[in-house]
């Protein structure tokens, strides 16, 4: 039987100390009448659960492009990459 992502997170966390969450424009975002590009909001949880789950100093944040950042993500390690063409 499958199971959901969460639970999958669960299990494996238990055998890791790092995380990696990449942040990619794939969502638009509307905000006071600008338009801009965002995470998918599943990400922005699972980047929230693993600095809960690891400690946010075992946490790197990698965004690729200009994108909205949440936030309150302060205090973490924050990358930023381009895609080469």
């Amino acid at each position: 039987m499958a199971e959901t992502i969460i639970e999958q997170l669960e299990y494996h966390s238990t055998t890791c100390a790092f995380a990696f969450v990449l942040m990619t424009p794939e969502d638009i975002a509307v905000n006071d009448s600008k338009t801009g590009r965002r995470a998918r909001q599943n990400v922005i949880l699972e980047l929230g659960w693993f600095m809960a789950r690891l400690g946010r100093e075992n946490v790197i944040l990698m965004s690729q492009g200009e994108i909205e950042l949440p936030s309150d993500v302060l205090g973490i390690l924050y990358l930023r990459f381009e895609r080469e063409r």
